[in-house]
């Protein structure tokens, strides 16, 4: 259960009217607003600030929808932001708080900005990687997206580079960006630190180590796994061919 401040939130999904042909355009977007948006495209979602966000698609964002799923995730007892949406009134067992956006965003604490921004991340994410999804295969894409979010930082509150250390739960070889001079993009994740973990070591396991990572379609794509396992020098075995 997320207790402590927690803003709850919903958006749409669907597809943006300027990349439709022209027939269908004018077929499907009648209105403004949410008035011809498709219920599978609905999302809801609940973020504790400095914690967890949980999501959800839900049927409609009618107050049965979005209120089950705030009781269900939420503590009661706790301060709730949301916007000036009729489906979030009659949250008595919370300290409830409304922004209206029509007359302000943030007056003071009270605002979805963290909610606002999650969402931000999943769609870009959505759009840059994948361009198109199905609407039944939805949740899938948001539990990676809020799998990603909660999962950034470590139980120290250190930027997660190394996603094995979730697993296995071992801190002690993780190492910042800043400890390695470039950021993780340029670094190459952790590849990039078995290659310097391995340095001045030309052991078998060394070797081994910076192979397994390097072939990992679940770390690296297979094009950086070609570059940055040469840059190692890993040239044979399984990446050659």
């Amino acid at each position: 259960m997320l207790d402590g401040e927690v803003e709850a939130d919903e958006t749409f999904m669907s597809g943006l009217a300027r990349n439709m042909y022209n027939d269908v355009k004018a077929r499907k977007v009648t209105g403004t607003g949410g008035k011809d948006k498709t219920d599978n495209a609905m999302v809801f979602g609940i973020l504790k600030r400095g914690g967890e966000v949980r999501t959800k698609v839900v049927s409609s964002r009618k107050k049965k929808a979005l209120q089950s799923e705030v009781h269900q995730h939420v503590e009661a007892g706790s301060a709730i932001f949301t916007d000036a949406l009729k489906s979030h009134e009659g949250l008595t067992e919370f300290e409830h708080q409304v922004v209206d956006h029509a007359a302000e965003y943030a007056p003071g604490k009270v605002h979805t900005n963290g909610m606002e921004n999650f969402w931000s991340l999943v769609k870009r994410g959505l759009k840059g990687t994948y361009i198109s999804i199905e609407p039944f295969h939805l949740f899938r894409y948001l539990d990676e997206r809020a799998w990603r979010y909660n999962s950034r930082k470590d139980e120290v509150g250190e930027p997660v580079r190394d996603f094995r250390s979730l697993q296995t739960g071992d801190v002690s070889n993780r190492r910042k960006a800043s400890d390695l001079g470039r950021s993780d993009r340029q670094t190459g994740g952790p590849l990039r630190a078995a290659c310097i973990n391995s340095e001045g070591s030309k052991t078998v396991e060394a070797r081994e180590e910076v192979t397994r990572i390097a072939t990992s379609p679940r770390i690296l794509p297979r094009s950086s796994q070609l570059m940055r396992a040469a840059s190692c020098g890993v040239r044979n075995g399984p990446l050659s061919g």
